[in-house]
């Protein structure tokens, strides 16, 4: 059975593209490895075709790379593995016409870092809850002299005030107040 890749692109001097994927003749992966394509400039398109054993195409994953010699770049097509499934022996040539996937295209726009981290970013998950810190207890008298203010670390509300012949108000902090002895 007989294989080929065929595929539009416009590159600079420098640059060529190659496939690769799950089959021995495409790299198993391994982009150093990987089938080279050739460029017709008739056309523009580059194309490879590669010769395979009866019972090798069952399933196949590929996609295409961009080398840029100039600066050693390697550039993956954008987007999933792209698949070929074919039963054994009913075709002799399956001709794969494919078209350059780019994150730039509409279609993907929707799937760049503009709209997945910032536009449409969905919240983190939510870490567990930090543990309930346990109530401290008002350690003032929380009314000094002259105050309106209880004086406790643990409550800043104020005091109303009061005048002579009234009693001191509690603490608003609602936490439990000591009041201070007798001087000793």
């Amino acid at each position: 059975m007989i294989l080929r890749f065929t595929l539009p692109f416009r590159t600079a001097w420098g640059q060529r593209l190659v496939v690769c994927g799950s089959l021995p003749s495409l790299g198993q992966w391994d982009p150093t490895q990987a089938l080279s394509l050739h460029y017709h400039s008739d056309s523009g398109l580059w194309s490879q075709e590669i010769s395979l054993p009866a019972g090798e195409l069952a399933s196949v994953e590929y996609k295409y790379l961009l080398l840029d010699e100039r600066d050693g770049g390697r550039y993956w097509e954008w987007g999933p593995n792209r698949h070929v499934q074919a039963a054994a022996g009913s075709f002799t040539q399956i001709v794969l016409t494919d078209f350059w996937r780019a994150p730039a295209l509409p279609e993907n726009e929707l799937y760049t870092a503009a709209f997945t981290e910032a536009l449409l970013r969905r919240p983190a998950p939510m870490a567990a809850p930090a543990p309930a810190v346990a109530a401290r207890p008002c350690v003032s008298s929380c009314r000094p002299r002259g105050s309106s203010r209880c004086t406790s670390s643990a409550c800043w509300a104020p005091m109303p005030p009061s005048g002579p012949g009234m009693r001191p108000r509690p603490c608003r902090c609602r936490m439990p107040t000591t009041r201070p002895g007798p001087p000793k």
